[in-house]
C-alpha cells in the first residue's frame, strides 16, 4: 500500500519504506525500534524484489523469536 511518498507494509512489525533512486532506501520498523537507511546502487537487473527480500533477511536478524 502507498500513502504520502511511503510505501506501507502490512507485516507484524508495521514496516513502512520511501524508496529513493537507484535502490537507496529508508525502511522504518516501528515494533523493533529500528531504521534501516540504504544509500547503495541497486543495478536494474536485480530489481527491486531482490533489495526487498535483502532488507527483510536484516529486518529479520533483528527480530528476537
Amino acid at each position: 500500500m502507498y500513502g504520502d511518498h511511503w510505501w506501507l507494509y502490512p507485516c507484524q512489525w508495521g514496516s513502512f519504506r520511501a524508496s529513493g533512486y537507484e535502490g537507496q532506501a529508508t525502511m522504518v520498523v516501528p515494533g523493533l525500534d529500528l531504521v534501516l537507511v540504504r544509500l547503495g546502487k541497486t543495478p536494474s537487473v536485480n530489481g527491486s524484489d531482490h533489495l526487498l527480500l535483502h532488507l527483510a533477511e536484516i529486518i529479520s536478524a533483528f527480530a528476537s523469536d
